[in-house]
């Protein structure tokens, strides 16, 4: 949560790496890098941009 995914937060996959870890995510216009360990916490609903 200190790190903006907060209930509520719009989380954005920016760019996987080529093995897939770390993925960089968008959050509160803020791109932060996380493991697949610890990406897999985030909760969330899938929203697909038209």
């Amino acid at each position: 949560m200190d790190l903006g995914f907060v209930p509520g937060a719009f989380v954005e996959v920016v760019k996987k790496s080529p093995l897939g870890d770390p993925i960089a995510f968008r959050v509160s216009q803020t791109t932060i890098a996380l493991r697949r360990e610890e990406s897999r916490l985030i909760e969330g609903d899938l929203v697909h941009h038209g």
